[in-house]
């Protein structure tokens, strides 16, 4: 009942997130599809894993390009 609220899944989501980029060493990609799927042992892409990553690169280069902006100034 509590997963319900926004703030508290969001919490124990980026938990298992971070604990998967743990598991996965680093690897994005096979920690989003454990995230999806329970594991990553065979590395099988959904439509969903694929759609997060997506948009996870789509966001990680508009901030790594917004730090490289600050620093030029």
């Amino acid at each position: 009942e509590q997963l319900m609220i926004p703030a508290v899944n969001i919490h124990y989501a980026a938990k298992y997130l971070s604990r998967n980029m743990v598991r996965y060493r680093g690897s994005v990609e096979r920690a989003v599809i454990a995230y999806t799927r329970g594991s990553a042992g065979t590395l099988t892409e959904t439509k969903y894993s694929n759609k997060v990553l997506k948009e996870w690169s789509r966001t990680y280069e508009r901030i790594s390009a917004d730090r490289y902006q600050a620093r030029s100034r």
